[in-house]
């Protein structure tokens, strides 16, 4: 049986600056539930310009994984701040 191959995440919005002393963040967190790794394909969208496609991240077998929107790229291109 295989899980779901396609899902939509709204938001993502990385602030400038943090409040208090942990620094803010958005993450997206995956559960794999099957013995084999899955191979993540993220593209993010925007709503002022072109979308940012092509960034990858592997979630090993029968785990979770918290990936920071921060830490996201391609070829050095980033999601931006604010």
């Amino acid at each position: 049986m295989k899980g779901e191959t396609h899902w939509i995440i709204p938001d993502g919005f990385i602030p400038p600056e943090s409040s208090g002393s942990l620094t803010s963040h958005e993450a997206i967190c995956v559960l794999n539930c099957h013995e084999e790794d899955a191979n993540l394909a993220i593209t993010v969208y925007f709503e002022d310009r072109p979308p940012l496609e092509g960034m990858s991240e592997t979630v090993h077998g029968k785990r979770t994984k918290h990936i920071r929107t921060s830490s996201l790229h391609r070829s050095g291109e980033r999601i931006p701040e604010n």
